[in-house]
């Protein structure tokens, strides 16, 4: 592992050759991005997904979107799960009508 000075785990470089542990079942993988992963695991959800990416624009969808750790929709509610605290709040803050428009719910919760 690499620091890049600042002493944040974000800064850490983590390559795929990057030994974490001893334990030969564990390893690193790149992400997959959410698109990817949604359409493996909850194909029913990327007309959704398309639909915000059209209402917001692909950059602010990039920015804000991508990085969803999952998005899961039971009835007329949606789950989504941030990286951060800042990603929540920018989320919560700036796009919740677009999102319960797009996926057809009347309540979005947001956890970190």
């Amino acid at each position: 592992m690499q620091n890049n000075g600042t002493g944040l785990a974000a800064d850490l470089q983590i390559t795929a050759e990057t030994p974490i542990t001893d334990d030969p079942n564990i390893s690193i993988e790149k992400r997959t991005p959410l698109e990817v992963r949604l359409q493996e695991t909850r194909p029913e959800l990327i007309g959704a997904l398309k639909t915000l990416k059209e209402k917001i624009g692909e950059e602010s969808f990039n920015k804000f979107v991508e990085p969803l750790n999952n998005v899961t929709r039971s009835g007329g509610m949606l789950l989504l799960v941030a990286e951060d605290l800042r990603q929540k709040s920018l989320l919560e803050r700036d796009y919740i009508p677009q999102i319960k428009e797009a996926f057809e719910v009347q309540v979005v919760r947001i956890v970190v």
